[in-house]
Protein backbone atom coordinates (compact mmCIF):
# COMPACT_ATOMS: atom_id res chain seq x y z
CA UNK A 1 0.00 0.00 0.00
CA UNK A 2 1.18 3.47 -0.85
CA UNK A 3 0.08 6.50 -2.80
CA UNK A 4 0.38 7.96 -6.29
CA UNK A 5 1.26 4.72 -8.06
CA UNK A 6 0.75 4.88 -11.85
CA UNK A 7 0.73 2.48 -14.79
CA UNK A 8 4.26 1.41 -15.67
CA UNK A 9 5.60 1.63 -12.12
CA UNK A 10 8.33 -0.85 -11.19
CA UNK A 11 8.87 -2.54 -7.85
CA UNK A 12 12.15 -3.62 -6.30
CA UNK A 13 12.87 -5.56 -3.13
CA UNK A 14 16.33 -5.21 -1.66
CA UNK A 15 17.68 -3.95 -4.99
CA UNK A 16 16.21 -6.75 -7.11
CA UNK A 17 13.31 -6.19 -9.50
CA UNK A 18 9.94 -7.83 -9.07
CA UNK A 19 8.28 -9.38 -12.12
CA UNK A 20 4.65 -9.34 -13.27
CA UNK A 21 4.02 -5.92 -11.74
CA UNK A 22 0.29 -5.10 -11.79
CA UNK A 23 -1.18 -1.74 -10.87
CA UNK A 24 -4.28 -2.42 -8.79
CA UNK A 25 -4.96 1.26 -8.18
CA UNK A 26 -3.25 4.48 -7.15
CA UNK A 27 -2.57 2.98 -3.71
CA UNK A 28 -1.87 -0.69 -4.50
CA UNK A 29 0.52 -2.72 -6.67
CA UNK A 30 1.05 -6.48 -6.82
CA UNK A 31 4.09 -8.31 -8.15
CA UNK A 32 6.03 -11.55 -8.03
CA UNK A 33 8.86 -11.07 -5.55
CA UNK A 34 12.43 -11.92 -6.56
CA UNK A 35 14.21 -14.85 -4.96
CA UNK A 36 16.22 -13.69 -1.94
CA UNK A 37 17.99 -15.31 0.96
CA UNK A 38 16.52 -14.96 4.43
CA UNK A 39 16.40 -11.42 5.76
CA UNK A 40 14.51 -8.14 5.75
CA UNK A 41 14.54 -5.91 2.66
CA UNK A 42 13.24 -2.44 1.78
CA UNK A 43 10.57 -2.14 -0.91
CA UNK A 44 11.04 0.53 -3.61
CA UNK A 45 8.32 1.60 -6.06
CA UNK A 46 9.44 3.74 -9.00
CA UNK A 47 6.96 5.53 -11.26
CA UNK A 48 7.85 5.87 -14.97
CA UNK A 49 8.58 9.59 -14.55
CA UNK A 50 11.40 8.45 -12.22
CA UNK A 51 9.81 9.88 -9.11
CA UNK A 52 10.12 7.18 -6.49
CA UNK A 53 9.27 6.27 -2.97
CA UNK A 54 11.94 4.52 -0.96
CA UNK A 55 9.93 2.57 1.56
CA UNK A 56 12.08 3.06 4.63
CA UNK A 57 9.31 1.88 6.92
CA UNK A 58 7.86 -0.78 4.63
CA UNK A 59 9.92 -3.94 4.50
CA UNK A 60 9.50 -7.52 3.36
CA UNK A 61 10.89 -10.38 5.42
CA UNK A 62 11.96 -13.54 3.63
CA UNK A 63 12.32 -16.86 5.37
CA UNK A 64 15.38 -18.82 4.39
CA UNK A 65 14.91 -21.81 2.16
CA UNK A 66 11.97 -24.07 1.64
CA UNK A 67 11.53 -27.25 3.62
CA UNK A 68 12.93 -30.43 2.14
CA UNK A 69 10.66 -33.36 1.41
CA UNK A 70 11.40 -37.03 2.00
CA UNK A 71 9.85 -39.41 -0.52
CA UNK A 72 11.67 -42.70 0.11
CA UNK A 73 14.32 -44.43 2.18
CA UNK A 74 16.29 -47.53 1.31
CA UNK A 75 16.56 -50.04 2.79
CA UNK A 76 13.28 -49.51 4.60
CA UNK A 77 13.91 -52.37 7.06
CA UNK A 78 16.91 -52.19 9.41
CA UNK A 79 18.00 -55.70 10.32
CA UNK A 80 20.34 -54.71 13.16
CA UNK A 81 18.38 -54.75 16.41
CA UNK A 82 19.62 -51.99 18.76
CA UNK A 83 22.90 -51.59 16.92
CA UNK A 84 22.01 -49.41 13.95
CA UNK A 85 24.96 -48.95 11.65
CA UNK A 86 23.33 -49.69 8.30
CA UNK A 87 23.77 -47.18 5.48
CA UNK A 88 20.51 -45.52 4.45
CA UNK A 89 19.81 -43.69 1.21
CA UNK A 90 17.15 -41.01 1.60
CA UNK A 91 15.53 -39.59 -1.52
CA UNK A 92 13.37 -36.51 -1.80
CA UNK A 93 13.66 -32.89 -2.85
CA UNK A 94 15.38 -29.65 -1.81
CA UNK A 95 18.19 -31.24 0.20
CA UNK A 96 21.21 -28.97 0.67
CA UNK A 97 24.77 -29.41 1.90
CA UNK A 98 24.85 -29.57 5.68
CA UNK A 99 21.39 -31.13 6.04
CA UNK A 100 20.87 -33.41 9.02
CA UNK A 101 18.86 -36.62 9.18
CA UNK A 102 17.09 -38.15 12.15
CA UNK A 103 15.10 -41.31 12.60
CA UNK A 104 12.49 -41.23 15.31
CA UNK A 105 14.22 -38.19 16.84
CA UNK A 106 17.68 -39.80 16.93
CA UNK A 107 20.37 -38.28 14.71
CA UNK A 108 21.95 -40.34 11.96
CA UNK A 109 25.74 -40.23 11.73
CA UNK A 110 28.00 -39.68 8.72
CA UNK A 111 25.35 -37.74 6.78
CA UNK A 112 26.60 -37.29 3.22
CA UNK A 113 24.97 -34.87 0.79
CA UNK A 114 24.78 -36.51 -2.63
CA UNK A 115 22.50 -34.11 -4.45
CA UNK A 116 19.35 -32.04 -4.00
CA UNK A 117 17.47 -35.35 -4.17
CA UNK A 118 19.75 -37.81 -2.35
CA UNK A 119 21.43 -38.07 1.06
CA UNK A 120 23.08 -41.07 2.70
CA UNK A 121 23.69 -41.64 6.39
CA UNK A 122 24.36 -44.31 8.99
CA UNK A 123 21.21 -45.39 10.84
CA UNK A 124 21.21 -44.87 14.61
CA UNK A 125 20.51 -47.64 17.11
CA UNK A 126 16.78 -48.04 17.85
CA UNK A 127 14.52 -50.63 19.42
CA UNK A 128 12.20 -52.63 17.14
CA UNK A 129 9.46 -50.50 15.60
CA UNK A 130 8.70 -47.96 12.86
CA UNK A 131 10.21 -44.48 13.00
CA UNK A 132 9.76 -41.38 10.81
CA UNK A 133 12.68 -40.09 8.74
CA UNK A 134 13.25 -36.32 9.02
CA UNK A 135 15.65 -34.16 7.00
CA UNK A 136 16.47 -30.66 8.26
CA UNK A 137 18.23 -28.10 6.08
CA UNK A 138 20.73 -25.80 7.83
CA UNK A 139 19.55 -22.60 6.12
CA UNK A 140 16.05 -22.67 7.48
CA UNK A 141 15.75 -25.09 10.33
CA UNK A 142 12.74 -26.44 8.49
CA UNK A 143 12.20 -30.16 8.67
CA UNK A 144 10.36 -32.35 6.27
CA UNK A 145 7.09 -33.63 7.66
CA UNK A 146 7.11 -37.18 6.45
CA UNK A 147 5.14 -40.37 6.41
CA UNK A 148 8.25 -42.26 5.23
CA UNK A 149 9.40 -44.60 7.99
CA UNK A 150 12.27 -46.94 8.71
CA UNK A 151 11.33 -50.25 10.31
CA UNK A 152 13.68 -51.88 12.78
CA UNK A 153 13.34 -55.62 13.33
CA UNK A 154 12.75 -56.75 16.86
CA UNK A 155 15.20 -59.65 16.64
CA UNK A 156 18.99 -59.52 16.45
CA UNK A 157 20.69 -60.21 13.16
CA UNK A 158 22.52 -63.53 13.32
Amino acid sequence: MGTLFVTGATVGIGGDACTSVTLVGATSITCVAPAKSGGTYAVVVTNPDKSFSLATTVVVTYQSGAPPTVTDVSPIIQPKFLLGGDTLTITGTLFITGATVSIGGTACSNVTFGSATSITCIAPAKLGGSYPVVVTNPDSGFSAATTVVVKYNSAKRE
